[in-house]
């Protein structure tokens, strides 16, 4: 708090009583002297103490006037003071959760570039699997045949890599071959026809034994 202010009341009070200090020692004097004060001169002395009264309760009312409006004056500086430290503590608080959730931000766009990453190279690797897969698979098929087309080409008694052998070769393995499955359908034939031949003549050696009954059956 200011001191100024009070100091200055005391300053004030104590030179408004100065004259009727000096007036109350004159009027001492005299009536210890033996002089008669007249009624003028008490009714100027009470107009004086009067005049002083008013104008030191004037000066009182001034300068309580003047403190109050300092103290106003520093309460409202105190606030405003208060509320910049408030605002700006709200401000870095703010601008801290910003960057936060920003690094927050980056952090997780990081890792969902890893997981694309990550995800693309799986799948790279996948379809190289596939591939791979597949070529070992249409090798394999090649290989095969190259072996059914040998092993062919050797019962046909034609020798060398199906390449190498020229159409007539190809020709003769694919008459070879034709020869061979009609060989193998008329012995499919010949083997129903005997088949059926056993069961004519079993059915006749059964309708012998049983008579004349059995025919007529």
């Amino acid at each position: 708090m200011n001191t100024r202010p009070a100091a200055r009341i005391v300053a004030v009070t104590l030179i408004a009583l100065m004259p009727f200090c000096a007036h109350a020692a004159n009027s001492t004097a005299n009536t210890a002297n033996g002089a008669s004060v007249s009624d003028e001169d008490l009714s100027s002395a009470s107009e004086r103490i009067r005049e002083t009264g008013a104008k030191l309760q004037a000066d009182i009312r001034k300068a309580r006037a003047r403190l109050e409006a300092q103290q106003a004056k520093e309460e409202a500086e105190r606030k405003r003071e208060a509320e910049q430290a408030r605002q700006l503590a709200l401000r870095e608080e703010r601008q801290q959760q910003a960057q936060e959730a920003a690094q927050a931000r980056a952090r997780q766009e990081e890792l969902a570039k890893i997981e694309k990453a990550e995800r693309e190279k799986q799948r790279i690797l996948t379809a190289q699997r596939e591939k791979e897969a597949q070529a070992a698979e249409k090798l394999a098929a090649k290989q095969r045949a190259a072996e059914a087309l040998k092993a062919m080409r050797a019962s046909a008694g034609i020798s060398g890599t199906f390449a190498e052998a020229t159409p007539a070769e190809k020709q003769q393995l694919a008459l070879n071959q034709a020869s061979k499955q009609q060989a193998a359908a008329k012995e499919e034939e010949a083997r129903k026809l005997e088949a059926k031949e056993k069961a004519a003549a079993a059915l006749k050696a059964m309708r012998a034994s049983a008579g004349p009954k059995g025919y007529a059956d």
